[in-house]
């Protein structure tokens, strides 16, 4: 069912997701979670949880993003460089500070 590419893409993104948990300015120990501390439970519920939701959510948003485009124009090499995607935002982004 799974390919071992797949597989592979997921036991990395756990790794990666797990150690996006565990790192940070804080010092915050998974020990520190099971054991109670508020502090530790602050700075994860707060901070870091919500960061790892956003940058999942993010990373794929954009992929299904990629898609669409790839399936629009009906090339496989379509990026937004390619097709202007990026001048159109530059210019949006300088009508909308103008303003």
């Amino acid at each position: 069912m799974f390919s071992f590419q797949s597989l592979s893409a997921f036991v990395l993104l756990a790794c990666l997701a797990f150690t996006s948990l565990v790192l940070g300015v804080a010092d915050v120990s998974i020990a520190g979670l099971f054991q109670g501390d508020e502090h530790a439970y602050t700075i994860f519920v707060v901070s870091r949880l919500p960061r790892l939701i956003a940058i999942i959510l993010a990373g794929a948003g954009l992929s299904v993003a990629g898609l669409i485009m790839q399936q629009i124009v009906q090339n496989r090499f379509a990026s937004p460089s390619t097709v202007g995607t990026i001048d159109c935002a530059l210019f949006g982004y300088v009508m909308g500070s103008s303003f």
